[in-house]
């Protein structure tokens, strides 16, 4: 429920030309309750769950403009444009020094140490 209600926040950020897809985002979400715990215990896992390069997680409202769920009274949602490189083998934005994100170096440094 949670993805589909950024699914929507980021279709509107498309539409206003703030992003081109998902992985160019940015998410802040914003919740709290047993809505925080839970986006917390997945905090590991969202940005692959939710098909983003990054997820902010606040406990509170937003002090600004941000997408209402319509799912959930307690959660808001800001989307942004990640500033970062696009990895050139999964496409995710990040800021790691190197061509590929963090998760592709670990991914390429185990496939060379299996072979």
């Amino acid at each position: 429920t949670i993805k589909e209600d950024v699914s929507k926040s980021l279709e509107i950020a498309r539409n206003d030309k703030l992003i081109g897809n998902s992985l160019e985002a940015e998410i802040t979400l914003f919740s709290t309750g047993k809505l925080y715990t839970f986006t917390r215990d997945l905090e590991d896992q969202l940005e692959h769950i939710l098909i983003v390069s990054k997820v902010n997680l606040i406990e509170g409202a937003p002090q600004d403009e941000a997408y209402q769920s319509l799912n959930f009274e307690e959660l808001h949602i800001k989307v942004g444009k990640f500033d970062g490189k696009k990895c050139p083998r999964c496409w995710i934005y990040h800021n790691n020094k190197e061509d590929l994100c963090e998760r592709c170096v670990r991914v390429m440094k185990d496939l060379t140490h299996t072979s």
